[in-house]
């Protein structure tokens, strides 16, 4: 019986330390996805303005 009670603490802290390290590991990748979206949106985004711009100067300048 004191055995069971022992390791009750210790399954807790387990969980407790699992249910964190996932918690983290989560926000990591989400952190990661969205940083990498916005990246990505902000680059198409820049290009297509330059795109723009480079065909404006042009055909002002033709």
């Amino acid at each position: 019986m004191s055995v069971a009670i022992a390791l009750l603490p210790v399954t807790r802290l387990n969980q407790a330390i699992t249910t964190v390290n996932v918690t983290r590991l989560l926000q990591a990748v989400t952190i990661v996805q969205v940083t990498r979206l916005l990246q990505a949106v902000t680059s198409v985004h820049v290009t297509r303005l330059l795109q723009a711009v480079t065909i404006v100067q042009l055909e002002v300048f033709s």
